[in-house]
């Protein structure tokens, strides 16, 4: 006989009055990181699992390269900078968002030292844009800019003084002006607006591993952050949706051998492509999946699943809790793997098509399918999902002589 404890902590969910909601669509703007997307898919695999996949939030990301919330273009970029509110409008009354995240800064500053007038812009289209999304009745999530990474481009530096500055010969204290940028938004903050800080999320990871590795960086040309950096940028967006971590699984034995129930709690899949430190730190607070058994009698016991032993363990070693995500061939971690791709595929195609259905005035930008035939393989990875949070998988405990 098995006993569940605390059930309500064997799904996913927000705090009360967090969001998205049940339903919601969550409309994400920005530049070149937005449109990116990898923190998007990071965010779209932790809410898929929610509630067995019955939250149903869509993430639809407008991120659009180059573009800016100020207005302001440098003079040697190959176009004028595309502005986001020549879009908004557009977006939010076809889309119909519960919820938009909002970040710029990044291309705001225009490479440049700080200047009054320029930060003063980028005030203003933050505020018009807030507006904007209050008025269609949406929440709101700001997003500080990532930090600029001066090491990685040291040979393009130009320092204080120079006339002109641009993406390609940025100010080398850059990131001062981020940082002025990120202070700002993180002042917005309030019990109806969240701020996702990832400007100091990423810094203070960089500090960290920089008292080790001194040269370590997130990015190759100072601007865009890899996988690994994307992943700080959703964990700083879960934290301000106050997100909870995967919880234990928490069972009472009372008779042998114990079947366990894992189906529609799969654990939340990282990314196999970040760096060891940010696995690591991904495992200890959001990948593991614990599995806890108490009221065992003394002795040794071995776990399997349907297709294999999972190995030999103490009362000790489960009582104290055992992470299931160890194990790369259980069928909840396999599964899991393959929720994050349908994940990575369906937020890729629909962000492209409402990218091209809402419209923008960046040139070479690439083109993704019609929303019709976006929405089709949206809801076919969708159904894909649910099948995989409905299938039936089970563990058993049983005592070693």
């Amino acid at each position: 006989m098995i006993k569940f404890l605390l059930p309500c902590l064997l799904t996913i969910f927000f705090q009360p009055g967090e969001t998205p909601n049940t339903g919601d669509k969550v409309l994400f703007l920005g530049d070149s990181n937005t449109f990116a997307g990898q923190f998007i898919v990071d965010l779209d695999t932790y809410l898929a699992r929610a509630d067995s996949g019955k939250k149903n939030i869509t993430l639809i990301n407008l991120g659009l390269p180059s573009e800016t919330i100020s207005g302001l273009s440098e003079k040697d970029h190959p176009y004028p900078r595309p502005d986001v509110h020549e879009r908004v409008d557009r977006a939010l009354k076809a889309i119909k968002p519960g919820h938009v995240v909002i970040g710029y800064g990044m291309n705001d500053g225009i490479y440049s030292p700080f200047d009054e007038s320029r930060f003063k812009k980028y005030q203003e289209g933050y505020q018009d844009i807030i507006k904007k999304c209050r008025d269609a009745g949406a929440k709101i999530t700001l997003l500080t800019p990532d930090p600029f990474e001066p090491m990685a481009v040291k040979a393009k530096l130009l320092p204080l003084g120079k006339p002109d500055y641009s993406y390609k010969n940025p100010y080398e204290k850059y990131d001062s002006v981020l940082e002025k940028y990120s202070g700002w938004l993180a002042s917005l903050g309030t019990n109806q607006m969240a701020v996702a800080d990832a400007h100091s999320a990423i810094h203070a990871f960089l500090k960290k591993r920089r008292q080790v590795e001194p040269g370590f960086i997130f990015s190759g040309d100072g601007i865009h952050p890899n996988a690994s950096g994307h992943w700080l940028v959703a964990e700083s967006i879960l934290d301000s949706w106050k997100a909870s971590p995967t919880p234990a699984l928490v069972v009472e034995a009372k008779e042998m051998p114990i079947k366990i129930n894992l189906t529609g709690k799969l654990p939340f899949a990282g990314d196999s492509n970040w760096d060891k430190g940010i696995q690591e730190d991904f495992q200890k607070k959001w990948g593991a999946q614990v599995l806890k058994i108490n009221g065992l009698k003394e002795g040794n016991y071995k776990l399997s699943s349907n297709k294999s032993d999972l190995g030999v363990f103490t009362n000790k070693d489960l009582e104290k809790g055992l992470d299931l995500s160890q194990f790369k061939n259980l069928e909840s971690n396999l599964l899991a793997r393959e929720l994050r791709k349908l994940c990575s595929e369906r937020t890729k195609i629909l962000g492209l098509a409402w990218l091209d259905e809402v419209g923008h005035k960046r040139p070479d930008t690439p083109k993704g399918k019609t929303l019709v035939q976006a929405r089709k393989l949206y809801d076919d990875a969708t159904t894909r999902i649910h099948e995989i949070l409905a299938t039936n998988i089970e563990i058993n405990l049983s005592r070693q002589p």
